[in-house]
């Protein structure tokens, strides 16, 4: 990790930031973040040692598949850290890191961009082919047990490429100029992991609802970014009062599962806030017409039957295959 320039920051989170980096005369992405003295003992109920196990998984993937992810090349601990993340929060944990004065720095692959600054200018074929890509990447995470719990548009990057085809389940894929990986692997869960119990029910929901593929679609084909930013909160409680009363069983079970995650949600305010954004996600696949009424946002959506025919295999058995073989005979 010596020699490494910082030529320009890239992005900012909680817990870190990430820049944009030359070592060699090779230009890297660099991740640094505070991190608490007891996380540099290897154990997995740490979220950066999860980071590691999968950075290890992918680095033993075949060589056709690694693209479909973020490398790592190098990591080291540091102590005496001056970095500050300027991120303001009352989050305790976030305050008990930023007084801290170790630090971690990863340096990974270098991407083009997200694929959230592209989105809106991809065609059918180039969003068809977006899919396949990522619903393999899912694939090949949770074939072993890998779940990554944050498949938003910000988490999966493009690069651009000269390559007209990739080959996926013995399928050439058109890639219309772009292949893309999955990114961001701070949420990342499995059952070898050290879980506490609030993580091992959050890993049943994902197995068994298959939230991954949930969370991909909702945000990278329906695009509900811009109606979780909605700050009107009558035409949320109107849109909550909706769904509560035409889809009873449901809302029952979400709100039930964001009181079980989020015990420190005391207020009616607390609770509404993550349910709406629950409810979003769930309705915006299957009861998306819904949404445009409500909200009267104009989606670039899919043609209806692939739409439909997404929705009726998602957590069916080979659900990944099926969906690639369908959406392949449509590029």
């Amino acid at each position: 990790m010596e020699d490494i320039k910082i030529i320009s920051t890239l992005g900012k989170g909680m817990y870190g930031t990430t820049y944009l980096v030359k070592k060699n005369n090779k230009k890297y992405a660099l991740k640094r973040q505070k991190i608490l003295r007891i996380y540099i003992t290897k154990n997995t109920k740490y979220s950066m040692w999860r980071e590691f196990y999968f950075f290890n998984y992918i680095s033993k993937l075949d060589n056709s598949d690694k693209k479909f992810f973020m490398k790592l090349i190098d990591y080291k601990f540091y102590s005496n850290c001056d970095f500050n993340n300027n991120f303001e929060s009352n989050n305790k944990l976030l305050l008990k890191l930023n007084r801290s004065n170790h630090c971690l720095d990863q340096l990974v692959e270098l991407k083009d961009g997200v694929l959230k600054d592209i989105i809106y200018k991809l065609n059918n074929k180039q969003k068809i082919s977006m899919i396949i890509q990522c619903i393999y990447a899912m694939y090949l995470m949770h074939k072993s047990g890998y779940y990554h719990c944050d498949l938003h548009t910000k988490n999966i990057a493009y690069k651009k490429t000269k390559n007209k085809y990739i080959t996926i389940n013995n399928n050439k894929i058109k890639t219309y100029g772009y292949q893309y990986s999955f990114i961001d692997y701070g949420l990342i869960i499995n059952k070898r992991f050290l879980l506490n119990r609030k993580e091992k029910k959050k890993l049943e929901i994902y197995q068994k609802f298959n939230k991954d593929m949930n969370i991909f679609l909702s945000f990278s084909i329906f695009n509900i970014r811009e109606i979780i930013k909605i700050k009107d909160n009558k035409i949320k409680q109107n849109f909550i009062n909706y769904f509560k009363n035409n889809y009873i069983s449901l809302y029952d079970r979400i709100k039930s599962i964001i009181l079980f995650n989020y015990p420190e949600y005391k207020t009616y305010n607390d609770i509404n806030k993550h349910l709406f954004m629950e409810i979003i996600q769930y309705i915006s696949i299957y009861d998306n017409d819904i949404l445009k009424k409500y909200f009267k946002t104009e989606y670039k959506l899919l043609p209806s039957h692939i739409l439909e025919f997404i929705k009726l295999n998602m957590n069916k058995e080979n659900s990944y295959f099926n969906v690639i073989n369908y959406l392949f005979n449509l590029l």
